[in-house]
């Protein structure tokens, strides 16, 4: 069946404005009087003339498309208000849009299914929550960004706190930690006698000399990995869940630690980490407990102070800091500390006269 034309639709439809025509049926010339009357006379020519812009092609215009070659218009004004006038149109057509397949709530946006994902979210990663759109949605949302490539950049949920289980994590890990200690006590009773049972053959330790100064580095490694990380929690934006993984983290390793300590065979620890209860007698292993004993022990390997008190008898702090401070004294100056020596005060200089002088100071 042939479609015949006829002379006189054409001639009406040439005539006819584009108020009075569907806009289907609107040509670059329907296009070019609708500019006009909207006040955008100087685009008649770029986009009627020169890309022949038609009634449907018009109505799927965005202002991506006025920024982007070939139109890259330079003035923002302009786009802004044609866009306003391209937007009073689709929602005069919007029937025509949905037509075309476009959503009628967000006719020319390209990724309008990730955007209704976004809006129907209960937070935006801005913080704020999401609004309900009235209106079509031509360009990107205030939480997308557009690159010059034209690829669109959208924002993700906000990732929330959830302090409960950060709470949650922190009491975790400490129990894990209180769990790991008791666990460590009781393999430590089962470790062999090491003149009995050596420590196990390593091919590299063995090969290797001791390097005294190993072990402090390990704790300056430490110490360092532990100041790194408490200034990524400082200036981390999602600190509490941070604190949570590793919490979680922590927690979960050091519970397998204990599992593996007490069901595997443990090699003899070295010669260099023997320090126990035992070699110094404060430990009574028949009833699981210790006397407060207290070992100075100089840099050379000397011991240099025992002290053995009954349970409820201990020694301050002050005490033993007071020892220490004694012996560094002596050793750095040959001079003897009388009882009850503190830092400043006087002390014996070898020598009759000089030990005469003190004792006179002393009346």
């Amino acid at each position: 069946m042939g479609v015949t034309w006829n002379p006189l639709v054409a001639v009406e439809e040439e005539m006819a404005g584009p108020s009075q025509l569907c806009i289907r049926r609107w040509t670059t010339k329907h296009v070019a009087v609708w500019l006009k009357d909207e006040g955008f006379f100087e685009y008649v020519d770029i986009l009627c003339n020169k890309h022949r812009l038609d009634g449907i092609t018009l109505l799927t215009l965005t202002e991506y498309d006025l920024r982007s070659p070939p139109l890259e218009i330079k003035v923002l004004g302009d786009i802004k208000r044609l866009m306003l006038s391209v937007r009073k149109l689709q929602k005069i057509h919007i029937d025509v849009l949905e037509e075309m397949g476009y959503n009628s709530d967000s006719p020319m946006s390209p990724m309008t299914p990730f955007i209704s994902a976004l809006q129907s979210a209960d937070w935006l990663c801005n913080g704020e929550p999401t609004q309900d759109c009235d209106g079509p949605v031509t360009d990107l949302s205030s939480d997308q960004y557009q690159y010059m490539n034209g690829k669109n950049k959208h924002s993700v949920r906000r990732l929330d706190p959830e302090y409960w289980k950060t709470i949650l994590s922190c009491v975790y890990v400490f129990i894990v930690f209180g769990f790991t200690s008791f666990i460590m006590v009781i393999v430590h009773e089962r470790v062999p006698d090491m003149q009995t049972y050596p420590p196990l053959p390593d091919i590299f330790l063995d090969s290797v000399p001791r390097i005294p100064w190993a072990f402090s580095m390990t704790e300056v490694c430490g110490m360092i990995l532990c100041y790194i990380w408490i200034l990524v929690l400082l200036l981390h934006k999602h600190r509490s869940i941070l604190l949570r993984r590793l919490c979680s983290l922590m927690g979960t390793v050091f519970l397998l630690r204990c599992f593996t300590m007490f069901v595997t065979s443990l090699s003899v620890p070295g010669q260099h980490l023997q320090c126990t209860g035992k070699d110094y007698g404060v430990l009574k292993a028949d009833e699981g407990i210790s006397f407060r004993g207290l070992f100075i022990i100089d840099d050379k390997g000397t011991l240099r102070q025992i002290t053995v008190n009954d349970l409820p008898v201990g020694c301050s702090v002050d005490e033993i800091l007071r020892l220490v401070q004694a012996f560094q004294f002596t050793d750095k100056h040959g001079e003897v500390c009388p009882d009850g020596w503190k830092p400043g005060t006087d002390t014996l200089e070898p020598g009759v006269q000089k030990s005469k002088y003190y004792f006179s100071k002393q009346k």
